[in-house]
């Protein structure tokens, strides 16, 4: 062994022979110890000390002590001393005085010892530590000793259990950090150094504190400077309150919570005390009215509201605790001066434990219901308005709403109707099951709403229901809304357009007709053709199903002529034996009132004719007599299967096509007159009092004989030969017949006497004319009337007098006899008749008869002209047109 090691041997000889316990510390290790410090710790052996950290042997509060305070003491002051809490080996705690040494940077000496008893500490006061002792240790609040040095040296027994621990030695010898929560223990530790080392009191302050469990405690925390084994020490006081700041916290919590929740509320949420000033409120009534919680402070209820409502005021007219439960809608004022409508809901209620009374209450802004209710307001006005019915219906289809309309339109009174079940709209069961039908299609989805028809309740009107369907609940019926609307007059319309577009196309047919007969003249050659033509272009529209024509006899029945269309025996049903349709029907009424006769037709109708068409399936009929100005050629009479198939419109459009035939027939008859080769030359002797001209020669008791006429835009110009009467006399009794349009004498000398006479009608040419025969003569001696006509050879005496007969009210044969036509007869050529235009002739026979190509001139261009109510150039051009083709007709 060197001498350098010898001191360090008899060091450790000297440390193992000490009583009090040693050990050296380097670093965090124990490097050596002596059997009095393993002792101290629990240890038998130093060993099980040695090279072992020194940490282990202390519980963790003090390790922080130690080396946050302690070492840096020792190694800044040369010297540490004070109180540690021991962890000993058997897991037991004790307390010991511990002296720390430190002779260099890297080492530190410890030596430890049991704590002096009081007697040793302080003589003569052991008396009076005691009783102080008893004092703290019987006194029920946590009640505790700390100094700079030891920490916690003293603590009673309510400390210990309000600490956690088993005994005193489990919390002596213990920082007060120990116990402490992290945010608390600065503030803690900074109020101890006032304590100890500024020797002044602190007030109570709540800390969290925690105990050796790791359980939370809240304390009131106060402390004082106190003495403890002669050093300053600081006397500490807890209070518990624990439990009080759990309620507290949840007071907190829950007031937050409440104030959150007003807060939340859109509507404006108000406390008024029973002074009458504002509590509590929430944000709704800064946002609404801009004022700030500040303002708000310290403004009165009456100050939110217009002066003319102060009325409302709780507290302002009436105490507070008078004032009933309300509803009432009053304008909130901003700060801007804006009125804001609100419903104000309040309620009066005490506070039971401090008897103070409060009014509490909700003011919503009904800005958008007020707009909502307008806007109801008006849709209501146009639902009351309308014609039509408006209605809601319940889940269990009955009415929860009715408008005006609807009353109307079913005759009964709104408080009828609500609660009604929605049958009453239907006077059929099956209208009403497919109704059902129709809406359950709808609840399942296959539309949002449907439309449907039924028969009024009274039977005779048709209303359409449009409905929608409200939102539906699992595929149940939730209710609906719709429009009823009586479509009756709708239905008739639409029937009406379709008849009318029935009557266009019949009219169209009509006209087609028309125009086939037009063009077709040319090539038609006989009156057959013609009606056989019109029977058949008839039947081929929809509209009609049968056409027949025929003419009168002499005994007034109907000759029928041609037929068309299937009138599966009809027609046979009509002709009697004698081969003739009775006259006594709408065909014989036709002919003789020279107009068309329709007739709806009935199986219960008495008329013969009635049923016999109603039997073979025709509902209406229409006879149109076939004429050409006062002359009726026959009729023809159209059937069909629809009642209303002969509307005005289609009964007009026959009457022109009746026309048209008769125009077409007389045309016929004047062309085989013309052309014929040989005629039949017939005297008459005709009664027609209703003629100008007999009248004229009566009255002037004279001889009237007609020496031209022509026929020029159905008016007549005759020209007329006076004998044996005055022929001025005859001319002024002719100026103011309302038949004449005009008059004016031609000739007046004695040898000859002419006058020309414009006439709206005369009763003689107007019938006879049309007849198909020539008119070659006319005269009239003092009321008696004779006419000589030419009628085709291949035409009877018995025609033309029927012809004849039924025109006038009496005809008498005096002569007849045939004769070859000349070729030049009183009409000219006929090659040179063909070469002039109808125009044309009747130009050149008006100013013939007029005496223009007389010489001199009896009448000038001017006065023909005018007869023909033409401009005179306009005459000269036609008669220029006329000449040339005469010569050429005669000259080449």
């Amino acid at each position: 062994m060197s001498r350098t090691e010898q001191p360090l041997v008899e060091w450790k000889e000297v440390v193992a022979a000490t009583s009090e316990g040693i050990a050296i510390l380097q670093g965090e290790r124990v490097v050596h110890a002596n059997d009095s410090f393993a002792a101290h710790h629990g240890y038998d052996d130093p060993t099980a000390v040695e090279d072992s950290r020194w940490k282990t042997l202390y519980p963790q509060g003090e390790r922080d002590r130690l080396e946050s305070k302690a070492f840096p003491a020792a190694r800044r002051d040369g010297e540490w001393h004070g109180h540690v809490q021991v962890q000993a080996a058997d897991e037991r705690s004790h307390r010991h005085e511990l002296t720390l040494r430190a002779p260099n940077d890297e080492v530190l000496i410890a030596t430890v010892r049991e704590p002096a008893p009081a007697s040793a500490q302080e003589p003569g006061r052991e008396d009076a530590d005691s009783e102080y002792r008893r004092l703290f240790d019987s006194a029920p609040v946590p009640i505790g000793v700390v100094t700079a040095e030891d920490g916690i040296v003293y603590c009673n027994q309510a400390a210990v259990e309000f600490l956690g621990g088993d005994d005193r030695d489990a919390i002596v010898g213990r920082p007060p950090e120990a116990f402490v929560s992290d945010d608390s223990a600065a503030r803690i530790s900074e109020r101890f150094d006032t304590v100890l080392q500024e020797r002044e009191s602190t007030s109570p302050l709540e800390e969290r504190l925690v105990t050796l469990e790791g359980e939370e405690r809240q304390a009131i925390v106060s402390s004082a400077p106190a003495t403890y084994d002669g050093a300053p020490a600081a006397q500490v006081v807890m209070k518990d309150v624990t439990e009080l700041a759990r309620v507290r916290d949840r007071l907190r919590r829950e007031q937050r919570f409440v104030r959150t929740v007003i807060d939340a509320i859109d509507d404006i949420l108000y406390v008024i005390d029973e002074d009458g000033e504002p509590y509590l409120w929430n944000e709704s009534l800064a946002e609404t009215t801009g004022y700030s919680h500040d303002e708000i402070e310290t403004m009165a209820p009456k100050d939110f509201l217009p002066e003319s409502q102060h009325e409302f005021v709780p507290g302002l007219m009436e105490a507070i605790s008078a004032t009933e439960d309300r509803r009432v809608e009053l304008d909130v004022l901003t700060k801007d001066g804006d009125r804001i409508p609100h419903e104000f809901n309040g309620t009066t209620f005490e506070d039971p434990v401090s008897g103070d009374v409060f009014r509490c209450g909700l003011a919503r802004d009904i800005t958008d219901r007020l707009e909502r209710e307008r806007e109801l307001e008006r849709y209501e006005r146009i639902v009351e308005t309308v014609d039509d019915g408006v209605y809601a219906l319940d889940e269990d289809r009955r009415f929860s709403f009715v408008n005006e309309g609807l009353c109307r339109l079913l005759d009964r009174p709104r408080e009828d109707l609500l609660g009604t079940p929605v049958d009453v709209l239907f006077e059929s069961r099956a209208e009403f099951d497919t109704a059902t039908e129709i809406r359950d299609r709808a609840v399942e989805g296959e539309s949002p709403g449907a439309s449907i028809r039924a028969t009024a309740p009274d039977g005779e009107r048709v209303l359409e229901a449009n409905y929608r369907l409200n939102p539906p609940a699992a595929d149940t019926f939730q209710g609906s809304v719709g429009v009823i609307r009586d479509i009756t007059e709708q239905l008739e319309r639409e029937r009406a357009l379709e008849t009318q577009r029935d009557e266009l196309s019949t009219l169209t047919r009509i006209n087609d007709l028309l125009f086939g007969l037009i063009h077709g003249l040319v090539e038609m050659q006989s009156r057959d053709a013609i009606e056989r033509l019109v029977c058949e272009r008839l039947v081929e529209s929809d509209r009609f199903g049968f056409a027949w024509t025929g003419e009168r006899t002499l005994e007034n029945n109907i000759a029928p002529l041609m037929s068309a269309g299937d009138g599966d025996g009809y027609f046979e049903s009509l002709v009697g034996s004698d081969e003739t349709i009775a006259g006594d029907g709408p065909a014989g009424r036709a002919i003789h009132r020279k107009e068309p006769q329709v007739e709806r037709l009935e199986a219960t109708d008495s008329e013969w004719w009635a049923q016999v068409a109603a039997d073979h399936g025709f509902e209406s009929l229409v006879a149109v007599p076939v004429r050409h100005r006062d002359t009726v050629y026959g009729v023809f009479v159209v059937l069909s299967t629809q009642p209303d198939a002969f509307s005005d419109r289609v009964a007009d459009g026959l009457e022109v096509l009746g026309k048209t035939v008769g125009l077409a027939i007389d045309a016929i008859e004047r062309r085989r007159l013309l052309f014929a080769d040989a005629v039949t030359e017939i005297e008459l002797d005709i009664a027609a009092p209703d003629s100008f001209l007999a009248r004229a020669a009566e009255s002037c008791d004279c001889r009237l004989t007609v020496s031209a006429y022509e026929n020029i835009d159905d008016r007549w110009v005759f020209f007329v030969d006076v004998a044996d009467g005055d022929i001025d006399s005859l001319a002024q009794h002719a100026a103011t017949a309302d038949d004449v349009d005009r008059v004016r004498v031609i000739g007046d000398d004695t040898a000859e006497k002419r006058m020309e006479l414009i006439m709206s009608r005369e009763s003689i040419f107007d019938r006879i004319v049309p007849t198909g025969v020539h008119l070659r003569s006319l005269a009239f001696d003092r009321g008696e009337g004779r006419v000589v006509v030419d009628a085709p050879a291949d035409v009877t005496v018995r025609d033309v007098i029927e012809k004849l007969d039924s025109t006038f009210d009496g005809v008498t044969l005096r002569s007849r006899r045939e004769r070859e036509r000349s070729v030049t007869g009183s009409r000219g050529s006929p090659g040179a008749v063909e070469a002039l235009t109808d125009r044309q002739r009747e130009v050149l026979e008006v100013a013939y008869h007029a005496g223009y190509f007389s010489w001199p001139r009896e009448n000038t261009a001017e006065r023909v002209a005018d007869m023909l109510d033409i401009a005179a150039p306009t005459f000269h051009a036609h008669v220029r047109k006329a000449e040339e083709a005469l010569l050429s007709s005669v000259l080449e």
